[in-house]
């Protein structure tokens, strides 16, 4: 069996019309590296990013209704592995499982309807190749572009900072889980926890509370749909959510207070 050094886990709930974009865009990553300048790359790098078995795909069906017509052919280009629980689970628990099945000495999240640009995985190797030596970097994550809803993209972009540590994520969730690379190992240590939540910002919360930081790639290697009808889709409901994420997380009424004022600033400076 080929080895692997990333599983892509890609939840999957009802998105039919957006999942093959999705996968097509990791399927574009695999030639990338390929074509990549090897003198950016370490001889480990270098060898497994010449062979597309490298990358593996774990969709994750938890709405138990993915159709594989909308796969059809993709799987010539890299392996993909359908894994789902016999019930309708949340993002959280899909994440959770899709880490559990991946093979990778890596895992990245990519929700089913965004989709990356080519470069974005072997931008994020060569980043943890270059601090190989920093046990403080727990994952990798970039600068994402906000899309349409039909996938049309616009100008707005959120940038990633250089280095985010537990203190910045107190003030906002820099971090986009779509964007995210760790190693296996760590995301094995931190499962994300259910909940009408903000489950990715608790579980950066949880993972850099006792040290560590995220290093930022600030490109747009991400493409991220929104949605108004989303549960984090409006504001108010966003706001709402980042309150019950704080108290998932152990913080008292004055911290979730303090935390939800920082946040609202910060959400203005964002999106403005």
């Amino acid at each position: 069996m080929e080895e692997i050094l990333i599983s892509v886990i890609i939840p999957f709930y009802n998105n039919d019309k957006t999942i093959r974009c999705a996968v097509e865009s990791v399927i574009a990553q695999a030639g990338f590296c390929c074509e990549a300048d090897s003198a950016s790359y370490s001889t480990d790098v270098e060898a497994a990013c010449r062979s597309k078995r490298s990358i593996e795909i774990i969709i994750v069906d938890a709405s138990m209704s993915l159709n594989r017509e909308c796969l059809k052919g993709l799987g010539k280009a890299l392996p993909i592995r359908i894994v789902k629980k016999n019930r309708k689970i949340d993002a959280a628990i899909a994440r959770n499982l899709g880490v559990r099945a991946a093979r990778g000495e890596f895992v990245a999240f990519l929700d089913a309807d965004d989709w990356w640009e080519k470069e974005k995985l072997s931008s994020s190797l060569r980043l943890f190749e270059e601090k190989k030596d920093d046990t403080e970097l727990k994952l990798v994550f970039t600068a994402r572009r906000l899309c349409k809803e039909d996938g049309e993209k616009t100008d707005r972009v959120i940038a990633a900072p250089q280095k985010v540590v537990y203190s910045d994520l107190l003030r906002s969730n820099y971090i986009s889980c779509s964007s995210v690379m760790m190693k296996r190992e760590t995301a094995e240590s931190c499962p994300m926890r259910s909940g009408n939540i903000h489950e990715d910002y608790l579980c950066w919360l949880e993972l850099f509370k006792d040290g560590g930081y995220a290093a930022g790639i600030n490109e747009p290697l991400l493409n991220y749909r929104s949605y108004r009808s989303s549960r984090s889709g409006s504001k108010l409901g966003s706001a709402a959510m980042t309150y019950r994420t704080y108290k998932r997380a152990g913080f008292g009424l004055i911290k979730r207070m303090g935390c939800m004022a920082r946040y609202t600033v910060n959400g203005m400076k964002k999106y403005l």
